[in-house]
């Protein structure tokens, strides 16, 4: 999947896209078969400013090849106006849109700086210690 180079503040750029569009996405990433079950409006902040707004599509996903039971869908305007669709699988490190969303957005940044596949691991840890923050406050 291909995300967009700049990942700072995407609410401006967000659009909307029909859940027949995202769980079309779902199902030709990932397999299976998506079932919409509802949209959340997740706010990312950092240092006190918004830096991601949006609406994010959850899919019961039945017959997937990894046999996840559920998918995170959204679509925001990429640097050239056009329209990228991301779709996430829950599994055990990104347990709700929230995580998925901050999953995308670590990936993106990760790949502008030019990130290996050893970088894995460290966003791993990262997802792990930003879900135990949020649990003990």
């Amino acid at each position: 999947m291909i995300l967009p180079n700049d990942l700072s503040c995407v609410s401006a750029r967000l659009r909307a896209a029909s859940s027949d569009e995202l769980k079309l996405a779902v199902e030709s990433r990932h397999g299976g078969t998506a079932k919409f079950v509802h949209s959340v409006v997740i706010v990312e902040e950092e240092a006190g400013r918004v830096t991601w707004q949006g609406d994010v599509a959850v899919f019961g996903l039945k017959h997937s090849p990894v046999g996840s039971f559920r998918a995170y869908a959204w679509a925001q305007e990429g640097p050239d106006g056009a329209l990228e669709m991301f779709a996430i699988l829950h599994t055990p490190l990104i347990l709700s849109p929230r995580e998925a969303v901050i999953s995308a957005r670590r990936r993106g940044r990760s790949e502008e700086d030019g990130a290996s596949a050893a970088d894995v691991s460290t966003r791993i840890t990262d997802l792990a210690a930003h879900r135990a923050l949020r649990s003990s406050s």
